[in-house]
């Protein structure tokens, strides 16, 4: 409780510093337009939810720090969510190093409530559930987690990510981690789907009863390849991204296998000049 409480107290420090004009300021602006005219809703596009739910915060006063404590609460929940279900299977002290460099992280660059915080928010509570449905088989958890992944899809498009989570039954159950057989596993995954399905339906309607459908619509058709130079919102870029990411810690693994080998031998050997050269590489 201590430790969460200081990473909280550090993350509200933050936030009554600094001020980016760019994104936050971006941001604010939706949220104090996006209620009262709906044509400002072409601002938020690719953040229809949480436009919708940043106005609404905003709507109760407190300008732009109360909307930086809010991001913050919903950090702090994360925590919390991730605490209790986490040292339920590893080190209680190990699980409290990981919350507090993430939360150090996040509140180094302050920002109001958003869609970076709110998207990992959903997908956790999602990537809870789904572990729990599958290895515990409760079909009910897996429609939940296939609801909030197909929610999650509208804080920040595109946010499709979260259907790696799929992969979830079948390592379960390939591993002996549940008593469900590969048949089972795709039940589980078309559970999932089918409340992915459901949530995608029901989300864009609440899009467009709040006016941003049309501005969705041609984000997408953005992203389908209008959008070009660096960008990793457009399709090919973003793969490009991905897989640059890939190569990148390959080339990482083989940096540190290649630093062990080089230790293990020198420290086996007698010669002290080639011990102290293979520690320093």
């Amino acid at each position: 409780v201590l430790v969460i409480a200081l990473s909280a107290a550090y993350q509200v420090h933050c936030a009554i510093h600094g001020f980016d004009l760019t994104d936050e300021g971006y941001l604010m602006t939706i949220y104090q337009w996006f209620t009262t005219d709906t044509y400002y809703a072409q601002g938020a596009g690719g953040y229809p939810l949480t436009a919708w739910l940043g106005s609404l915060l905003n709507s109760m006063g407190g300008g732009i720090l109360a909307v930086r404590l809010w991001g913050v609460l919903v950090v702090v929940v994360t925590e919390v969510v991730l605490y209790l279900y986490l040292c339920r299977r590893f080190s209680p002290k190990m699980v409290l190093a990981g919350l507090l460099i993430q939360s150090v992280f996040v509140a180094q660059d302050p920002k109001p409530f958003g869609y970076n915080t709110l998207t990992a928010f959903v997908g956790i509570l999602a990537l809870i559930a789904l572990m729990e449905g599958a290895l515990r088989n409760r079909y009910w958890l897996l429609l939940l987690s296939g609801v909030l992944l197909g929610v999650n899809v509208f804080v920040r498009l595109p946010n499709i990510t979260g259907l790696g989570f799929l992969l979830i039954p079948l390592l379960a159950c390939f591993q002996g981690r549940s008593n469900c057989g590969l048949k089972r596993s795709g039940v589980q995954i078309a559970t999932v789907l089918a409340g992915f399905a459901v949530a995608l339906v029901l989300t864009w309607q609440l899009v467009v009863h709040i006016g941003a459908d049309g501005q969705v619509k041609d984000l997408i058709a953005s992203i389908t390849g209008q959008l070009g130079g660096n960008s990793t919102h457009g399709s090919g870029s973003m793969l490009a991204k991905y897989a640059g990411n890939y190569i990148m810690a390959l080339w990482f693994v083989a940096i540190y296998a290649m630093t062990m080998v080089i230790c293990a031998y020198t420290i086996r050997s007698r010669r002290w000049w080639l011990v102290l050269t293979g520690l320093f590489v």
